[in-house]
């Protein structure tokens, strides 16, 4: 499980949820998810806004390949400003 699926599945949201809230395609998601595409840095700003969560949060940097874990992403999306 990657990043953003995490994040999304602890919100409790669909693909088509975080598609309607992101204006990014369920294709697009469900894809990035698999890890089949990445995403463009627009798609991923509109995703980590969606979420309300920093695009490094659920889009490390690979220089770092720094392992998401559920814990991680729990205290992310758990913090009251986004930007923290």
């Amino acid at each position: 499980m990657n990043g953003l699926q995490c994040s999304r599945i602890i919100k409790g949201w669909s693909e088509k949820e975080l598609a309607e809230k992101s204006g990014v395609t369920k294709a697009t998601i469900r894809n990035v998810e698999k890890g089949k595409t990445n995403p463009s840095h627009t798609t991923r700003k509109k995703l980590a806004k969606a979420l309300g969560i920093k695009e490094g949060d659920i889009f490390p940097a690979q220089e770092g390949k720094k392992k998401i874990t559920k814990v991680h992403v729990i205290a992310r999306l758990n913090r009251p400003d986004p930007d923290d």
